[in-house]
């Protein structure tokens, strides 16, 4: 074997580690959770939007709408129409988000709450982030949101008020949650206040004293409950959604080599070959098999 050829060898072993399926493709969020598989086109959260039951003429493209304009669009995402396939997808994402289910009930939620049981609780603890927009369905039905997380375990409530009109209060000022937020705000439609034993309240009715938001951590992961739809929107309500999705800890690219194990396999495995193939030639060299 000359020189050239052992050269070749060389190069030929490190190309074939840099496309080994050890990169970024298998590589897990930092949160734990793996993101959306093969269809990345941004480093920011994979967000899994619920809409089975959402308005889609209204509330939700005004969801989607305060986050593009608040947060930024530097996150993929998809929309689940069917509850029942949550359970088969719901680990390929880092957020999910509950926009209003103004076309659900009390009664709808039961059954999606029954099917969610254990899903969204295992999730969250997991280090994913929930995240409830929540005003009424049809009838009205007063939070039927809060009424979902309260089926699945993740908040709990003992009364709800609709209070559409008022003045808000900021009242955990260094949740981050509260971030840009003003300390008092008036509230829009449609909004809604609940009695609870939650200690975690962002954000309460000034005259009721009532939460309005919540923020809530459960193992490695979030609970933020918004107690608003953005039927209508307003600079501090886009603020706050924006903020519950900025919980996500960031691209798992972001935090550093050491934070992201499939790339140091990478790097460990080409470094520990090409050692070993240089090894090999100088020995070759010594004894004079190559020319």
């Amino acid at each position: 074997m000359n020189k050239s050829s052992a050269l070749g060898l060389l190069l030929g072993v490190m190309a074939v580690c840099a496309v080994l399926p050890w990169g970024a493709g298998s590589v897990s969020h930092v949160d734990g959770i793996c993101g959306a598989s093969g269809g990345r086109q941004s480093s920011g959260p994979d967000i899994l939007f619920f809409t089975q039951f959402a308005d889609l003429s209204w509330e939700y493209p005004n969801t989607r709408t305060s986050i593009d304009e608040t947060y930024g669009t530097n996150y993929n995402s998809e929309e689940l129409t069917d509850y029942t396939g949550l359970g088969a997808i719901l680990n390929l994402y880092d957020i999910l988000v509950i926009p209003e289910q103004e076309g659900s009930s009390y009664s709808l939620m039961t059954t999606v709450g029954n099917s969610w049981s254990t899903l969204l609780p295992d999730f969250v603890d997991g280090g994913g982030i929930v995240i409830v927009l929540d005003f009424a369905a049809y009838g009205p039905q007063y939070g039927v949101g809060l009424y979902l997380c309260q089926q699945v375990g993740l908040l709990t409530y003992v009364t709800i008020t609709s209070t559409t009109s008022g003045t808000l209060t900021v009242s955990a000022g260094s949740d981050p949650l509260a971030d840009g937020v003003a300390s008092s705000f008036t509230s829009v439609g449609g909004t809604l206040s609940f009695s609870t034993s939650e200690s975690t309240v962002v954000v309460r009715h000034s005259g009721s004293g009532n939460p309005v938001v919540l923020h809530k951590t459960s193992g490695s992961g979030h609970i933020v409950y918004l107690g608003f739809d953005l039927y209508q929107r307003s600079p501090s309500y886009d603020r706050i959604l924006a903020n519950a999705i900025s919980l996500y800890p960031g691209d798992p690219f972001s935090g550093g080599l050491l934070a992201n194990p499939g790339i140091v396999l990478v790097v460990v495995t080409t470094v520990v070959i090409v050692v070993v193939i240089s090894t090999i030639l100088l020995v070759m060299r010594k004894r004079g098999m190559l020319v």
